[in-house]
């Protein structure tokens, strides 16, 4: 008994893959085939560069059966490369170009390639003795626009190879598996028809181009009429980019492996509805399955490299996940010798169309994996050393390995001793991973390490069972073992930076200065279930519990009892038509904004609401234990404790992450520790605070400043010119947020008739280099407000001089003043708010009060992350705070990255300033972002 191949229907293996390609081109040749960080080719682009390559590599000496070394980073001409070679009937090896040169240089050797495609940022060592071909100059004629003429036939048969790709040796030597045309045509068709790929759909690249999924990725767009996009390796490196990217882009299908997802998911990011997700190379977990139930749907791929990406796939829910069910034209047999086992669990072997050629130059491994098929003498079975067995349904169930090897980002692997990290898929990402994974097992790795030791020896010598002492980044001395408290602060904290701002203020009512989140239900909760997780929540974040006291003469932190911590009032307010029921809700909120009590608690509440037209959820949090990055976690984490408590099934939540208060106690041992003088005291003592001069303004009465005077304006930069600016900041030394800094500094400065700007500007990160601690999903108020102090003035300007209208500041300036600020932001809340000695905290009160406030919150900060059955909505909850109490700043600025634009909200009191005025200020910040930008462009 066996799972018998799937009908291939009107797919037709034998047509290569190029020729899919041509015959997409033919079809739609002016729409858009590929888009790197620096532009895009239409489908008729596309094929004129893999032409022009193709005349190239065949005057190099490259025809059927020869093998083109493909050395390129991620952008267009990666893609012509690829097509040129196949068209030629030859076979590319992908290299990947981030590991060291040595790595490069035994691979080239081994592959033996007869020309090595290569770029300026991947040049190749001449001692490689290899023919090279730069790809930039063999396009510097631009593609054309025209649609492709008609091709001669293609040179390659079904059972020529089409790319060769490296997997693991337990000797570390890597074997070469040859992979044939027939098996990467019809495994894109296959995925083209079954996932539904359409012209509008658009995908994401993001596999190291050494991996199997990587063909899968660049090329399934393109026999599909869709669009490919590959990014550089920055937003790679940082979950939260890489999921601002997947929005901005309108990715529709996002391929990888669970532990990928898993580190997305991580950061709060919830896949959009319209996105298809592909996982396979590991286990999928039922908690990675859950975390991505918001998309359209969820595919579990499975197959080893040597049978051409994946042989079986399936879609899956957290309840039901397994490999599937085979692909077309893939047999899978559960063998036990050369007797099919039925339902018992023994190796599953794999025939097929996509079976490989071998491994190329070694017989005997060949010999070993690659065995004919008992069952059908004639054809040939792979080996795949994984156990399973066989539902009733046909679907197979994965079993674990009969041998050594693991899986590693989706690279089968044998544990030998000299593998190199880089070789299996390794990345930064992964890297940190690596180190996070060591360190719940008790082991401490520094994530550098696989850059520098990057075997598994090597590796192994730099774990240790102690961490090391973090780095100097602060230039701070270590601090010493915690001082011995007065016993009236036994179990108490002290307050963090952003809590002491808060009190400075002198507000009244300060209960009343809340966050509120709003969740619409997709069905009625058990109320005992929500308590339950309210509890638990309060539980794994002891700031939700906390209570703000006077102790010893100080205001200390003292965590509550979590089973009370969260309040949870239920209204039935069935029956009700719906602006009835809105009345009744909206009242309730604005009663509970005034139940929140800082020093008996609690600082937050729940309130649940029975309503005909759905029910709705509402949380109440005090601003001094949330920020942004809060809320993102508490929603992500009471859908998911919510779903599967409902489910009964285990929590997949993990270990609580560190606390808030825990924080704050590190941050006062660092300020104890602190003498009066410190290097970093002086650099900020140091910034030109004598060019700033106050903002303009009409009245500077305190009331003045009274929320029912305040307005907002709101201006945009179109999706064009937003995605001009990003593109700018991805391909220059500056970020999207330097750029924007500069931009509002010098518009400011010129406001003010000043040589210098003062802002202070809220940072969300959670990267603090004064704690080796992952504060990623710690619940608290730990945004950080900082004074950005920079002298705007244009190149020439004499010192002290007003920033003159008109005149652009010199940008390098301007960054290499933001980059020694950022490398000192992190200490100015200690040394302002938690240093013991009045003389220091005192010289940085005396400074100039920033009067402009900058929240750059990027892309999906306000996006709040929900899965079922929650999703957020908007409604009337109420007050958040008094209209007593006074915005802090004469002019705040918000800036969002929405639908693809960016904008921003200018918030000033009409007491102080003319909206004209705050108009023509915004209008030439704009315009400075834009000049700004384009200069950035020559840097």
């Amino acid at each position: 008994m066996s799972t018998p191949a799937g009908p291939w229907g009107d797919l037709d293996p034998t047509v290569p893959v190029h020729a899919l390609v041509a015959r997409q081109a033919a079809t739609t040749p002016r729409a858009v085939a590929v888009a790197d960080a620096t532009g895009r080719w239409t489908y008729a682009e596309l094929l004129a560069a893999a032409d022009a390559l193709a005349t190239r590599l065949a005057r190099a000496g490259v025809g059927p059966g020869h093998r083109v070394g493909v050395h390129l980073p991620r952008r267009r001409a990666l893609v012509a490369a690829l097509l040129a070679t196949l068209q030629l009937g030859a076979a590319y090896v992908p290299l990947d170009p981030t590991p060291p040169a040595e790595r490069l240089a035994l691979l080239t050797c081994d592959a033996a390639p007869t020309v090595l495609v290569h770029a300026a940022e991947t040049r190749a060592d001449p001692a490689l003795n290899t023919p090279v071909l730069d790809v930039d100059e063999a396009l510097t004629t631009a593609p054309g626009s025209d649609p492709p003429a008609p091709g001669a036939p293609a040179a390659a048969t079904p059972d020529t190879p089409a790319y060769v790709l490296y997997t693991s040796g337990s000797t570390g030597r890597p074997k070469r598996v040859l992979l044939p045309h027939r098996g990467i045509s019809g495994i894109l068709q296959y995925a083209r028809a079954t996932f539904g790929l359409r012209p509008d759909d658009a995908v994401l690249a993001l596999a190291s181009p050494s991996v199997d999924f990587a063909a899968l990725e660049v090329l399934l767009p393109l026999v599909s009429g869709g669009t490919l996009h590959l990014l550089d390796r920055r937003p790679l490196q940082d979950p939260a980019e890489l999921g601002a990217e997947v929005a901005d882009r309108g990715i529709t299908f996002l391929m990888g492996t669970p532990s990928m997802f898993d580190t997305l998911t991580a950061t709060g990011w919830v896949p959009p509805r319209r996105l298809t997700v592909l996982c396979g190379g590991e286990t999928l977990r039922a908690a990675t399955v859950l975390a991505l139930a918001p998309a359209r749907a969820v595919r579990n791929l499975y197959g080893p490299t040597e049978t051409s990406v994946f042989s079986t796939c399936c879609r899956v829910t957290p309840d039901d996940i397994t490999p599937g069910t085979p692909v077309a034209g893939t047999t899978v047999r559960i063998l036990d010798g050369t007797t099919d086992a039925g339902d018992g669990s023994r190796e599953i072997c794999i025939g097929g169309t996509g079976v490989a050629l071998g491994y190329l130059g070694r017989p005997e491994p060949t010999r070993e994996k690659f065995v004919d098929d008992p069952l059908a003498p004639g054809r040939t079975l792979y080996r795949t050393g994984d156990l399973g067995l066989r539902r009733p349904d046909g679907r197979i169930d994965h079993r674990g390995r009969a041998d050594d090897q693991v899986e590693i980002r989706g690279h089968r692997i044998e544990l030998g001793v000299h593998e190199d990290f880089f070789t299996i898929g390794g990345d930064s990402l992964s890297a940190l991973r690596t180190a996070a994974r060591c360190r719940r097992a008790g082991l401490h790795l520094d994530p550098r390490a696989p850059y520098e030791a990057p075997t598994v020896a090597r590796l192994a010598a730099r774990l240790r069972t102690e961490p090391a002492d973090p780095p100097p980044t602060t230039g701070a001395p270590p601090a010493p073992a915690r001082p011995e408290e007065p016993a009236a602060l036994a179990g108490t904290a002290p307050l963090l930076p952003p809590q002491h701002r808060f009190f400075g203020r002198g507000f009244g009512e300060i209960g009343h200065d809340n966050e509120p989140l709003l969740f619409a239900v997709d069905h009625c909760l058990d109320r005992t279930a929500l308590a339950r997780c309210l509890t638990r929540l309060a539980d794994r974040h002891p700031a939700l519990t906390s209570r703000f006291v006077e102790l010893a003469g100080e205001r200390r932190v003292r965590p509550g009892d979590p089973a009370v911590a969260v309040p949870l009032e239920w209204h039935d307010h069935t029956g009700l038509d719906e602006a009835a029921a809105d009345r009744a809700f909206t009242d309730t909120a604005r009663r509970l904004h005034h139940r929140l009590d800082l020093r008996e608690g609690p600082v937050c509440r729940a309130a649940y609401f029975r309503r005909d037209g759905g029910d709705r959820l509402l949380l109440l949090l005090h601003h001094l234990v949330c920020d942004g990055v809060t809320l993102h976690t508490l929603a992500e984490e009471l859908s998911t404790l919510y779903r599967e408590t409902a489910a009964g099934l285990d929590e997949t939540l993990g270990p609580p992450p560190p606390s808030a208060l825990g924080y704050a106690r590190e941050l006062q041992d660092l300020a104890d520790a602190l003498p009066r003088e410190t290097p970093q005291l002086d650099a900020w003592l140091r910034l030109p605070w004598d060019g700033v001069r106050p903002f303009p303004t009409r009245a500077e009465d305190p009331g003045s400043l009274a929320r029912p005077h305040l307005r907002t304006l709101r201006t945009s930069l179109d999706p064009r010119t937003a995605r001009t600016v990003r593109t700018v900041a991805r391909s220059s030394p500056y970020t999207t947020e330097d750029l924007l800094i500069a931009a509002v500094a010098r518009g400011v400065a010129e406001f003010s008739g000043a040589s210098a700007a003062c802002l202070d500007v809220v940072r969300h990160g959670r990267l603090s280099p004064l704690t080796a601690s992952d504060l990623s999903r710690t619940v608290g108020s730990l945004s950080t407000i900082t004074p950005f102090v920079l002298d705007t003035a244009a190149e020439g300007t004499p010192p002290g001089a007003p920033s003159a209208a008109g005149a652009l500041p010199d940008l390098r300036a301007l960054s290499a003043q933001i980059g020694r600020l950022h490398a000192i932001e992190h200490v100015w809340g200690v040394l302002r708010h938690l240093h013991r000695d009045p003389a220091v905290t005192g010289r940085l009160a005396a400074l100039p009060k920033p009067e402009v406030y900058l929240d750059f919150r990027g892309t999906g900060l306000h996006d709040v992350p929900v899965g079922p059955p929650f999703s957020l909505v908007t409604g009337d909850t109420g007050v958040t705070r008094p209209p007593t109490h006074p915005q802090p700043y004469p002019l705040e600025i918000r800036i969002d990255v929405a639908d693809q634009r960016l904008d921003l909200h200018w918030k000033f009191s009409l007491r102080r300033n003319a909206e004209d005025d705050v108009r023509r200020l915004a209008r030439r910040c704009t315009e400075l972002l834009v000049r700004l930008a384009e200069s950035a462009t020559g840097a």
